[in-house]
Order: C-alpha cells, then sequence, then structure tokens
C-alpha cells in the first residue's frame, strides 16, 4: 500500500507545512500572482469563520478569506456552466465560494466582486471575475 503523498513548504507566514496532496487546490494562477498555481485552505481556529487560502508556490503569500454569504446573505452571483466548468463541477451544489478579506486602516472588507470559486473534491479553484450586479471590491464588513 502506498503512503498518500504530501507538499511541503516552508511558509513565511506558518512555518512548515505540510499538505496531503489531496487537500491540494489548483488554480490557474490568480489575477497579479500568476505563478502561484497550488494552494491550500486552512482553518485560522475552530470558531472563526475566516480561513486562510496558502500558496504552496510562494513562501510569501497568503489570504485571509471566508463565506461571503455569513455577512451578506443575498450574495448570490450568477454561476454559469463555463463557470463550474473551470472547477470541474456540474452543479453549483458541489462547489464553495469565498472572498478575499482586508484589513485596511482598521476596517475589515470583502471582495464581492471578484470571488474564488472552489471545488474542493476536484482540487480546483479560480477567482471570477464578476460584471454583473455592481459588487464591490471593497465591501465593507457590517458591524457586528
Amino acid at each position: 500500500m502506498t503512503e498518500p503523498q504530501s507538499i511541503a513548504i516552508e511558509h513565511q507566514r506558518f512555518g512548515r507545512l505540510e499538505v496531503p496532496e489531496a487537500d491540494v487546490l489548483h488554480f490557474d494562477g490568480l489575477p497579479g500572482f500568476p505563478d502561484a498555481r497550488r494552494f491550500a485552505l486552512l482553518r485560522h481556529d475552530r470558531e472563526s469563520t475566516f480561513l486562510w487560502l496558502v500558496s504552496l508556490d510562494r513562501s510569501d503569500l497568503s489570504f485571509v478569506v471566508t463565506d461571503p454569504r455569513q455577512f451578506f446573505p443575498d450574495y448570490a452571483p450568477k454561476l454559469g456552466a463555463t463557470d463550474l466548468a473551470s472547477v470541474a463541477a456540474e452543479e453549483v451544489g458541489q462547489v464553495e465560494i469565498f472572498s478575499i478579506a482586508t484589513i485596511r486602516d482598521g476596517a475589515a472588507t470583502l471582495n464581492l466582486a471578484a470571488p474564488l470559486l472552489v471545488h474542493a473534491a476536484r482540487g480546483r479553484g479560480v477567482q471570477l471575475i464578476l460584471d454583473q450586479g455592481g459588487h464591490s471590491t471593497r465591501q465593507a464588513l457590517p458591524k457586528v
């Protein structure tokens, strides 16, 4: 029996990481980061709604991500067949949607105009650039 393979990286933020190959998400590159193609989703902590999307190709790259519908229940980007096919999905129920979070000048925002579409079971991800809906790249998180 063969042992599961893993990818090891010494990441600047997280130190040594070993990610099972089955958990690696393959992107065709993110806008601005064409050389970053392999990522892993890491829990911030058990109670947090935020995760880390960590590059396995660049030791200096990671993003804080979350499901935007936790903060904006009406957020429902229209996903077409091409969007689903880009992550090898046949239906919307097979994918997760994440937004990249940013904290600037003490204010947290989500990029709702360019969500991440992830099909974890197939190990695929893509960042979509929405051209409908008038979503913001810096949507302020609601006050809790």
